[in-house]
């Protein structure tokens, strides 16, 4: 088995909040912040950066990554 170790460096402010609306004019227009994130967010940001390594980008409609799994499973990863 071999292992990685991941580190996030963002570019700009970081927001994690829950899936409530956030839409101008309503009662509940803050949203509310979650730290740490969920995991499935974390998952989603590591997939993304492996399969744009594979020459996958989100602006086409080339395959995505086989062994990066789908919307039900992670495929080859193991996190």
């Amino acid at each position: 088995m071999s292992g990685m170790l991941w580190t996030f460096r963002p570019v700009d402010t970081l927001f994690f909040r829950d899936s409530g609306s956030f839409n101008a004019g309503e009662a509940r227009n803050v949203g509310r912040g979650i730290f740490p994130p969920y995991m499935q967010t974390l998952q989603g940001a590591i997939r993304s950066a492996l399969a744009q390594g594979q020459g996958w980008t989100p602006e086409h409609d080339e395959q995505w990554p086989e062994a990066l799994g789908d919307s039900d499973s992670l495929g080859n990863l193991r996190l």
